[in-house]
């Protein structure tokens, strides 16, 4: 089975689940990735920083306790005005597996923006996302190793898949060409497709990545509840395999990463 790469525990600010429960006895692994989030539009403006000190020590407690391995991860929400703020925690904790999340846009998160169909059509909504990616990518790419949930503002915002990648193409493929030059992965989320019915999204980005062979994928459940860890995982991996994608890479405590198949 896929090792569930992106996890939130009861140390990120939006989630109770205990850290124990995810872990993983078929992989021998504990990991998760917890939010940190500058100025969160969506906590009230709040700097959302977990405790990272203490998930080290709890996350390595429970590892000696359950012989497995120990994964600690950070889900990075690209904030430009707080560039600055990330580096200590990379710095910190060096081998730490960072995910890249585009949350927001001009200080609000597009959970927000994708409410308020007045603010922007579809093109310039779209065009203004796909432009925040880029220069997060830029901006903090070479200090991460996963690009998550690509299809974040069409969680809340309705858009057509088909519209998306015929009319950002270019902007898509120049996206996952940044992504190999730096050897970020890209992540196949399973919340995504499945509870925000954004499957079609994610059947054109592995049509798309069928183009970048050398570019490797990861699955993230992205569950905030114990009980949608590896939500959806036989079928996303059925779907990565049917498009040439029969490897992921994972990751390990000490930096390093091995690719391992989907099924």
């Amino acid at each position: 089975m896929i090792v569930d790469q992106h996890v939130h525990s009861l140390y990120s600010f939006d989630s109770q689940a205990d850290l124990k429960s995810y872990a993983d006895f078929d992989n021998r692994v504990l990991m998760t990735s917890e939010h940190v989030e500058l100025c969160n539009s969506a906590h009230e403006g709040r700097d959302d920083i977990p405790d990272f000190a203490a998930l080290h020590s709890q996350g390595q407690e429970l590892a000696e306790e359950l012989g497995i391995e120990f994964v600690m991860g950070m889900e990075l929400g690209y904030a430009p005005d707080c560039l600055s703020r990330f580096l200590p925690l990379l710095d910190e904790f060096p081998n730490a597996v960072a995910l890249l999340s585009i949350h927001q846009d001009e200080g609000t998160d597009f959970a927000l923006l994708g409410n308020s169909t007045s603010r922007y059509d579809r093109h310039d909504f779209c065009a203004r996302y796909f432009s925040r990616v880029q220069e997060a990518i830029g901006a903090l790419g070479r200090h991460c190793r996963i690009l998550s949930h690509l299809d974040y503002p069409f969680r809340y915002r309705h858009i057509d898949a088909a519209y998306v990648f015929d009319e950002f193409s270019e902007e898509i493929h120049a996206i996952l060409d940044s992504c190999q030059a730096l050897g970020l992965a890209v992540e196949i989320n399973t919340k995504s497709m499945f509870k925000y019915h954004n499957l079609d999204f994610y059947e054109l980005l592995l049509e798309a990545l069928e183009e970048h062979h050398a570019l490797p994928i990861t699955l993230g459940s992205d569950c905030h509840y114990a009980k949608d860890w590896h939500s959806h995982w036989p079928e996303a991996s059925a779907l990565c395999a049917t498009h040439g994608k029969t490897k992921y890479v994972r990751f390990h405590c000490d930096g390093s990463s091995q690719l391992q198949p989907v099924i």
